[in-house]
């Protein structure tokens, strides 16, 4: 076998120091971790894509050791590095960047700082490129620190193809403070990580493509959290309120070009303008507001979003032939909207809203009839036509002409019950004949037979045509006096267990007080003895006649919270009594 050739050095001048250390690496069988390099000069060369300046600089740079056969690079000038460093302005696109570096190359010898660890990051551009030397590094004083320590950093960044010596102003600030550091204390210990920003070309701005953004959309989604479709609940009208971003135009804007750390052009794509609105807006109810990046569009009212001939509108009156699953699923407009809902079916045969629909605005009125497992919440109510058994109405203000189902508000009027139930404050009742009603005040002009009434405060009947009903007066089952009585009778029975275990522990306090009551009086005389004598009081004395003392004190307590108990007890009695009397 022919003998291992041995690497000492070489001297090399290229723009690719890695590609450099992995070709003598292949050559000489050696990892590339074996090599390191010194820098011996380094020059910039910049050209013009598409221009004539290198004929032009051609002849003042012959003399000059070209970087490659294209003679259209020139040695960049002070005024050349001021452009490149300037990050005012936008990369140029035509203009390519080249580091050319005398270089040797050699085995690696013993490091400089063998304690430093040191790692090296970017950002997603390149734009800004960090060191960070890691907790627990050493770096210790050489001969010239400044520049050995400039001299590492730079062939750190060789090794990541970062050109040096143009990006680095902050490189060169924070390696000064440190060194200044090192020279005074003699060495550095770094007891946690540190980032040093060693290269910060220009950056680039992303371009903004234009977009649409249907706000009051996002409002009717109907999947749930698996994805699956509720047609149900589609959305039939989407509320809005005064003053609701409802659509957003962001406008189209180009970004700005840039160079990245190894001096790349970074190339950004036209603004793409293809969602620009070709809709109106009623502005009369919708107000447009517009910047330099955007339009936006407000509601001016409460309603909900009307499309007509392409121009939106905030309208409050919708009308509609029926709703139902197959129409229009759920309407949920909301209470607070000053939405109202006009159902004009009024087939005797037919329901106006269907089955099994919810309906939910500020005013609904319905010509004709509610379906089963239906339900309409509102603030105002008006049912033509009746309502079926398993139908739910709840709004302040309601008024029916058939009702079977379930009524809840402040004031019903009903012209017809007939098996169905009202609860509410004020209740006016036509003709009744079978059903229940709860309420405060209760007016029927004509009762018929089984009916049952409760009222807090009063029951007006104009006329009996019937048997078999029942009326009653009490406080404690209607509206929120239910609640409020329920609660009281929980604070009673609360109260009650509270007085029997404190009763308990008093007693079982005293019992305890009683039996050492004589002993402890001994000790008291004793103590009182000793100090007059003056002889010194027994600690075990001392102690006993302490703990006597806290638990008088603590009797003394326990009977003040027991007696407060009892008051308590006495009023929630009294507030019970008050509901009775009232009745």
């Amino acid at each position: 076998m022919a003998d291992q050739k041995v690497f000492t050095s070489k001297l090399v001048r290229t723009s690719n120091i890695v590609k450099e250390l992995l070709s003598i690496a292949k050559e000489y069988k050696l990892s590339v971790h074996d090599l390191d390099f010194r820098l011996i000069k380094m020059e910039m060369y910049i050209k013009k894509t598409g221009s004539s300046e290198g004929e032009e600089k051609k002849e003042s740079n012959s003399k000059k050791a070209a970087p490659k056969a294209d003679d259209n690079f020139r040695e960049a000038t002070r005024e050349d590095l001021n452009r490149l460093q300037d990050d005012t302005k936008p990369a140029d696109p035509e203009l390519v960047v080249k580091q050319v570096y005398d270089a040797e190359i050699f085995p690696v010898e013993e490091p400089l700082f063998p304690k430093l660890e040191l790692t090296i990051s970017g950002n997603k551009s390149l734009t800004a490129v960090y060191a960070t030397i890691k907790a627990g590094s050493v770096i210790e004083a050489t001969g010239d620190l400044s520049n050995d320590l400039r001299d590492y950093f730079n062939r750190r960044k060789l090794r990541t193809h970062i050109l040096i010596d143009i990006w680095d102003r902050e490189m060169v600030t924070e390696l000064a403070k440190l060194s200044a550091s090192i020279e005074v204390n003699g060495s550095v210990a770094f007891e946690e990580d540190r980032r040093i920003l060693i290269s910060k070309s220009l950056h680039s701005v992303e371009t903004i493509h234009d977009k649409l953004i249907l706000h009051f959309e996002n409002k009717n989604k109907n999947e749930d959290d698996y994805g699956r479709i509720d047609y149900k609940k589609r959305g039939f009208i989407t509320a809005v309120e005064a003053g609701e971003l409802l659509i957003t135009y962001r406008k189209p804007i180009t970004g700005q070009p840039g160079r990245n750390c190894k001096g790349e052009f970074i190339e950004v794509p036209e603004a793409d303008a293809s969602h620009v609105p070709k809709f109106t807006v009623d502005e009369a109810t919708i107000e447009i507001k517009e910047d330099e990046k955007k339009i936006e569009y407000f509601a001016k009212k409460n309603g909900y979003i009307d499309i007509d001939k392409n121009s939106y509108y905030v309208k409050e009156e919708l009308e509609v032939s029926e709703i139902s699953f197959k129409s229009t699923g759920n309407v949920n407009a909301g209470l607070n909207t000053d939405i109202a809902i006009h159902v004009k079916e009024d087939d005797s045969m037919r329901d106006a809203i269907g089955m099994g629909v919810e309906v939910e605005a500020t005013e609904v009125n319905v010509e004709g009839n509610v379906g089963s497992n239906s339900t309409v919440t509102a603030q105002k109510i008006k049912i033509g036509g009746q309502t079926h058994k398993s139908s739910v109405l709840m709004a302040p203000e309601i008024d029916i002409n058939l009702h079977r189902g379930l009524a809840k508000g402040k004031e019903v009027q009903v012209r017809r019950l007939e098996q169905g139930r009202i609860e509410a404050d004020e209740v006016f009742v036509e003709q009744a004949a079978g059903g229940e009603i709860i309420g405060r005040h209760v007016t029927i002009e004509i009762l018929a037979s089984h009916v049952n009434v409760i009222a807090s405060e009063s029951i007006t009947i104009k006329k009996m045509r019937g048997s078999e009903n029942v009326l009653t007066i009490d406080q404690a089952k209607v509206g929120d006096n239910v609640q409020a009585f329920e609660e009281l009778e929980d604070s009673i029975e609360e109260k009650r267990i509270e007085i029997n275990r404190a009763k308990k522990k008093l007693d079982e306090q005293k019992r305890l007080y009683k039996r050492h009551e004589s002993a402890i009086k001994e000790i008291k005389e004793r103590l009182v003895a000793y100090k007059k004598s003056g002889v010194k009081l027994p600690d075990a004395f001392v102690r006993k006649y302490k703990e006597f003392q806290s638990l008088h004190n603590d009797i003394s307590q326990q009977e003040r919270e027991y007696n407060l108990l009892l008051e308590m007890f006495e009023d929630f009695q009294k507030q019970r009594g008050s509901f009775q009397s009232s009745i």
